[in-house]
Parts: C-alpha cells; structure tokens; sequence
C-alpha cells in the first residue's frame, strides 16, 4: 500500500494538479477572454459559432512536414514490392535482402 501512496505523490499528484490548472487557464482564456485557445485559423461569429478562416486549408504545417520522407523510408519493402509487381507478378519479396546501414 505504501508503494501506490509513493507512486501517486510523486507522480499522479503532480499529473492531476497540472491537468486541472491547464484547463482551467484554457477555460478562462477561451470563455472569459474570448480567444479562442490560442488560435489564429478560427474566426468567431456569434450566430454560427466558429468557422475556419477563408485561406485555411487545414493543414497546419510545422516541424511535422518536414519529415515526410519517414513514410516512404519505413514502409519501403512495401513499396518496392508494390513496384516489382508491375514488372513481374512472379517476383518473391522474401528474396529481397536489406543490409544494414551502420
């Protein structure tokens, strides 16, 4: 018992306690401040509520598109097999060999 009494003071507690002030600082921004959590790709309108702004595509960006190679680079078995079909629909992925990198 004393063990779940240590693990819930040295982490649960802190956990919960910043979960609820985060909430309650965006509750407060978002309702009585009327911004909306931060966000520039909303527009307010009291009749319809909140809509995307006009240029918005709903992308975002950020560091994430940078790694748009990622995909390709872990599924590449897949991809290769995908291409080797077209020109052979005979050709065994498990011939295919990968050596290592480093």
């Amino acid at each position: 018992m004393t063990c779940l009494r240590k693990i819930f003071s040295l982490f649960l507690a802190p956990l919960l306690l910043t979960l609820l002030l985060w909430f309650l600082t965006d509750a407060t921004v978002t309702c009585g401040l009327g911004i909306i959590g931060f966000s520039s790709f909303l527009i307010t309108d009291r009749t319809v509520g909140h809509t995307n702004k006009l240029n918005f595509l709903g992308r975002f960006g950020g560091f994430l598109d940078s790694f748009s190679w990622l995909k390709e680079k872990l599924f590449q078995k897949n991809l290769l097999k995908r291409e080797l079909r077209q020109f052979s629909e005979s050709f065994d992925i498990d011939r295919l060999l990968f050596c290592e990198h480093h």
